[in-house]
């Protein structure tokens, strides 16, 4: 079964990276803007996950969606309770 793969930004962190050794696809590090209809406590969450994601080096634009999905979830759990 063996380890599972580092992703490739784990090995630039730790300088392992190697071009010819490490190959797949990079994004860009961009941050993902905050959809304009999102509110109230999803907002809140979204500028409190944020910098968090941001610092941590994990967050791009194609995670935007994924994001305003889980803080949509967030405020209707917080909601229900």
């Amino acid at each position: 079964m063996g380890r599972k793969k580092k992703p490739i930004e784990q090995h630039k962190q730790e300088g392992t990276y190697r071009k010819h050794r490490h190959s797949g696809p990079e994004l860009d590090a961009s941050r993902p803007v905050m959809p304009k209809d999102l509110e109230g406590v999803a907002a809140k969450a979204w500028n409190e996950l944020m910098p968090v994601l941001e610092e941590m080096g994990v967050i791009t634009i194609a995670d935007g969606l994924a994001l305003r999905l889980l803080c949509e979830s967030f405020a209707y759990y917080a909601a229900a309770c």
